[in-house]
């Protein structure tokens, strides 16, 4: 009885020592929101008088510069101060922005050698702030993005996102060499999704950044050696040339070959249309990728080799070949004569196929 006493007391200073922490930390919270709050309004307040003064004499008051300078070693107000600009009640428009952050640019490798002492998180958001405010004002290189490379070391993945993003806004190809050649040498794992995206907010010469980013090829990791493939597919189709030998060589990793397909799908020449014909052709169960993609790229290559290479891989047993076959046929323009060429066949699953992407209700043939 005297066990079940104590069990029950127990319980209720457990209860009631909850019951306290969670009345303590509603306080606490409440009375960091608020303070959040004020520090935004003040830097809201200062903001609206730099504007002022900025519409007066087109330039940033020096007395400004050096408030943020003193402020922004706080990480609480470094987030006010980045709220303040960016909640959507700046009172600094478009151009306004890019008059001010032209005129803090000499701050900020200041802000980013205090920024280097502190914990991975703290560094990440420092980082993610320049890469939002480098997008106004003059894009050239400077001591930050050197700063920042420091950055990636004992980082995580989300810092060096954001470090990257950082370097992306400022424009400085040579720190994004090196950034990723950081990267590579450490074998850390950065998607390459993530990769290209962020390369496409690049705001130097993009043509330039992917010329000095694929002379690293053979050196780092394949998964960023992709997303400079996918972020040279939306820049330009002068690369054929340094990426032809690449798309024929059979000791190119498959991933690596299967965007280059990709990249060549979008910007067409006749020396890929007949390496394509040849990898729509190839069989066996490791070639199955090669062909779906060669069969899909084609359809960017409106020839009669290309449709008569179609017509035959509508045939083929990989159904993933047959769809991505009917569906560049139709791309380039499938006539009557053709679709009745492919039914005589008697082949039932490429009539199926035909009519899955054609969307014609012809009758099928036995077979």
């Amino acid at each position: 009885m005297f066990l079940i006493h104590k069990i029950i007391y127990l319980y209720l200073f457990v209860c009631v020592t909850l019951l306290i922490f969670n009345i303590l930390y509603i306080l606490r919270s409440d009375r960091d929101k608020r303070r959040s709050e004020a520090r935004t309004r003040r830097w809201k307040e200062e903001l609206d008088h730099t504007a002022v003064y900025m519409r007066e004499r087109a330039a940033v008051q020096g007395s400004h510069l050096k408030l943020v300078v003193r402020q922004l070693r706080n990480t609480e107000e470094l987030i006010a101060y980045y709220n303040a600009l960016f909640s959507g009640q700046c009172a600094l428009n478009e151009e306004e922005l890019n008059i001010y952050f032209s005129a803090c640019r000499s701050i900020f490798p200041e802000l980013a050698m205090l920024y280097q002492k502190r914990n991975s998180m703290e560094r990440a958001f420092f980082a993610y702030v320049v890469s939002v405010c480098f997008q106004y004002g003059d894009n050239f290189p400077d001591q930050t993005s050197e700063i920042l490379l420091s950055y990636l070391e004992d980082s995580t993945i989300y810092c060096r996102e954001r470090v990257l993003e950082a370097l992306y806004s400022i424009g400085d190809s040579q720190a994004v060499e090196q950034a990723f050649e950081y990267i590579s040498a450490k074998e850390w794992y950065h998607n390459s999704r993530l990769i290209s995206d962020g390369l496409q907010k690049f705001r130097g010469d993009k043509r330039e950044l992917v010329l000095r980013l694929w002379k690293h090829y053979g050196e780092w990791e394949e998964e960023v050696m992709i997303g400079v493939l996918q972020f040279a597919t939306n820049v330009s189709g002068s690369f054929r040339k340094e990426f032809y030998q690449e798309l024929t060589d059979p000791n190119v990793p498959s991933e690596i070959r299967l965007a280059l397909m990709r990249y060549f799908r979008r910007y067409p020449d006749q020396k890929s249309e007949e390496y394509l014909i040849k990898l729509l052709c190839r069989r066996g169960k490791e070639s199955d990728a090669f062909s779906i993609v060669a069969a899909s790229a084609l359809s960017s290559f409106p020839s009669e080799n290309v449709k008569a290479a179609l017509k035959k891989a509508i045939h083929d047993q990989n159904w993933y070949v047959r769809r991505n076959a009917a569906m560049s046929l139709q791309r380039i323009g499938i006539t009557k004569q053709d679709e009745e060429e492919i039914r005589e066949s008697r082949d039932r699953y490429a009539c199926e196929m035909l009519d899955y992407i054609v969307g014609k209700e012809l009758p099928l043939t036995a077979g």
